[in-house]
């Protein structure tokens, strides 16, 4: 339950990331 968390929370910060 926490490492699905994690792993969105991680793909959402690259995304963010990569966005910018």
């Amino acid at each position: 339950f926490w490492q699905r968390e994690a792993a969105s929370l991680r793909q959402q910060l690259h995304n963010l990331q990569e966005n910018h």
